[in-house]
């Protein structure tokens, strides 16, 4: 057991070094500046200090383990037990792993890179990439301080394909801490998270690759924060805030709307609907504990989402009526001015909100509401 507990900590410590390299690799691609300033620097020391920061954790794990097993009294083995002759280590593989990193400020140097704007985009994505591995691998902890530097993320602009990559792999990475350490993480920085890919998906609504990944990233996203009722109350109350604050159809009266609706409006409207489609089925997602009590294996969380209520009753109820009284309205105003609205009634948003009132409905423990 101690041999693999040292391995594991040997393991994780190669690959923070090569990933190390990997970045440090990029940067020296980049200009002087970068190439031979204090990011590269801080990778370099790193690279440096994790032989020796590895070797005095192994020390003072073995020294532990050597004390805890004098500690144990000989009489308590037993005999004929083959088991007895060999001590029980009182430190499991993951907590050496854990503890060593916990102790170690490796993820800084990997920041450094991501939060200043005068790394490029490659060297950003780059440097991404290499935290979303670590993460993968256990090197680095999900934890509040790494969310909130990946949040902080800033670079310098080069191309259109170029800042996609990194925005696909800032969501990428915050997609897999928040599946690490949702239970753990702050509501207001997992409000953040999704904040940030929900715009960035509206930001670069003409690019469809990014879009789909996005959104299949917040489908992500939004089941992980179901292993919480805080969790849960946080994306039902962003999504049902983006859902009032999607523009309607335009209002217009006394006139066609389709004289007046140029392509641009057309445009806008049918992004405007593809958005509300996605908050209308990730609602329905987030409500799945009502719908299955199996995903709420303790009863005092059930109750923790019964404080929901309120909110589905007021918000998402009240964005709900607004969204098809407007679809129905405008159309009616069109019809009597010798237009078409179609264009202005979507089959997709109607389908969303008749599947939702139906979820809303056959949930038992939000019927008698």
């Amino acid at each position: 057991m101690a041999f693999t507990q040292q391995h594991s900590a040997v393991d994780s410590s190669r690959q923070l070094c090569q990933e190390a390299r990997v970045v440090l690799t990029s940067l020296r691609g980049g200009p002087p500046h970068i190439a031979r300033g204090e990011l590269a620097q801080d990778l370099m020391e790193l690279r440096d200090r994790i032989p020796m920061d590895l070797e005095r954790h192994l020390n003072s794990t073995n020294a532990i383990s050597a004390t805890t097993s004098e500690d144990i009294p000989a009489a308590e083995k037993k005999d004929g037990d083959e088991s007895a002759d060999v001590a029980p280590s009182p430190l499991s593989e993951a907590t050496v792993t854990t503890s060593f990193h916990a102790s170690m400020d490796f993820s800084r140097p990997f920041l450094a890179v991501v939060t200043d704007p005068r790394a490029s985009g490659p060297h950003t994505a780059v440097a991404l990439q290499s935290i979303r591995r670590l993460l993968q691998y256990g090197s680095l902890p999900a934890n509040e301080h790494m969310t909130r530097g990946v949040l902080a993320c800033k670079f310098e602009q080069t191309n259109a394909g170029q800042d996609e990559a990194v925005e696909m792999a800032i969501a990428d990475v915050l997609n897999l801490l928040l599946q690490i350490g949702a239970r753990q993480m702050d509501p207001r920085t997992i409000h953040e998270a999704l904040h940030t890919v929900f715009v960035t998906r509206s930001t670069f609504v003409n690019s469809p690759a990014l879009v789909y990944h996005l959104e299949d990233v917040l489908v992500d996203m939004v089941g992980a924060c179901q292993q919480t009722p805080q969790a849960t109350r946080v994306v039902l109350e962003f999504l049902v805030h983006q859902l009032l604050n999607i523009p309607l159809a335009h209002m217009l009266s006394g006139s066609s709307i389709d004289s007046m609706m140029d392509e641009s409006t057309r445009e806008a409207q049918a992004a405007n609907d593809a958005t509300r489609v996605l908050c209308l089925r990730l609602v329905r997602m987030t409500l799945e504990p009502w719908q299955s009590t199996s995903l709420l294996p303790i009863a005092e969380d059930f109750n923790k989402l019964d404080e929901m209520v309120p909110l589905i009753q007021d918000d998402l109820c009240l964005s709900l009526l607004m969204t098809g009284q407007a679809i129905w309205h405008f159309g009616n105003t069109n019809h009597a001015n010798g237009g078409n609205a179609a264009h202005l009634v979507s089959p997709a948003v109607l389908t969303e909100i008749c599947a939702t009132f139906t979820f809303l409905w056959n949930c038992p423990s939000l019927r008698k509401h």
